[in-house]
């Protein structure tokens, strides 16, 4: 891992972010970025290298005096960190410098913080973190309160089990080996979709197989829904991670179907990994 990006708006989420980046940061040589971005009104202008243009009715003026007052709460922001962070003030649109930046510079893993009833909920409804977690070329991993202190012991894997194309588990299997972690494999049993023990077991321990995974528990449990399930394993088995794939813009793995109850999202407070299947 060589370079994570951590989205700032200098807030306490933001540092509780920057901290979680640091803990699952591979070793000294990894470089954290820091972006905040200075949003810009719709009319605004700028150039195919997201350069503000001045050639515009709008009055940039007062932008660009806000991305220096930015920068130097960036450098105060940075000062109390530890290594050697990289701090960029843009201005522009919040996803889409984002999702540039995160291409331009090949970043390896986005940490962000995400407000109010985050987990799943975030992943699904039309907000920035959607956005980012649908297009951005990197996993992204999410947080919503303080774990700076969290010791990375248990990776939960929810999916299926049944689509046998090989998935894209690089960024999961760098996390363990960074903090010695037992993957959970989770199979969730609904009414809905039903298979037996065995063959549950079968696809569990064949997709371990093919993806070469190591330390790996196999696990059934048997819920209302998919995302009750994962909710309530990961609670009764002091899971500390999340990790979920995604169909790129299609969003959240087909098998997660039906809303969540603001009740049960309010619950997921442990950091979400979502990769690109």
């Amino acid at each position: 891992m060589k370079k994570i990006l951590v989205p700032t708006d200098y807030s306490e989420l933001a540092d509780y972010a920057f901290n979680l980046a640091s803990l699952v940061s591979e070793n000294d040589s990894t470089e954290i970025h820091s972006l905040k971005v200075v949003e810009a009104p719709g009319e605004t202008l700028f150039d195919k290298e997201g350069n503000l243009l001045d050639c515009t009715e709008y009055d940039v003026k007062p932008l660009k005096e806000e991305a220096k007052k930015a920068e130097e709460q960036m450098e105060a922001w940075l000062g109390n960190k530890p290594g050697n962070p990289h701090g960029i003030v843009q201005i522009g649109h919040l996803t889409d410098n984002i999702l540039k930046y995160v291409e331009k510079h090949d970043i390896d893993l986005v940490v962000m913080g995400t407000h109010g009833a985050t987990g799943f909920k975030e992943l699904i409804s039309g907000s920035h973190t959607e956005r980012i977690v649908r297009n951005a070329e990197a996993p992204v991993l999410t947080l919503k309160c303080d774990r700076s202190q969290m010791k990375v012991r248990n990776i939960l894997l929810p999916s299926n089990f049944t689509e046998h194309k090989k998935q894209n588990l690089q960024m999961v299997k760098k996390l363990q080996q960074n903090t010695g972690a037992a993957i959970h494999l989770l199979k969730v049993n609904t009414e809905r979709d039903f298979c037996t023990n065995h063959e549950a077991m079968e696809e569990m321990k064949q997709f371990a197989r093919d993806h070469e995974l190591n330390n790996v528990t196999y696990n059934i449990y048997c819920d209302k829904s998919v995302e009750d399930g994962i909710v309530h394993y990961a609670q009764e088995n002091a899971i500390d991670i999340v990790a979920i794939g995604t169909h790129g813009r299609k969003g959240i793995s087909h098998w997660l179907r039906g809303s969540i109850t603001e009740d049960i999202v309010n619950h997921v407070y442990m950091p979400i990994l979502t990769y690109k299947i």
